[in-house]
């Protein structure tokens, strides 16, 4: 996930070399952005959700 937002970032600072590509690097980049966050959201779906152990609030 670490390199995904990596690889986004890179991407991202391209845009600087290639500006005729802009919008689809900044696509590009959105995308292998928010994947991470989406995996994460997945899989931690049910930890997230569920009360805390500890018992306090948050």
């Amino acid at each position: 996930m670490v390199a995904l937002i990596v690889i986004a970032s890179l991407i991202r600072s391209a845009i600087a070399f290639y500006p005729e590509y802009s919008s689809e690097l900044y696509l590009y980049s959105a995308i292998l952005w928010s994947v991470p966050f989406m995996l994460y959201a997945k899989v931690f779906f049910g930890f997230l959700m569920a009360p805390r152990a500890d018992g306090i609030k948050g």
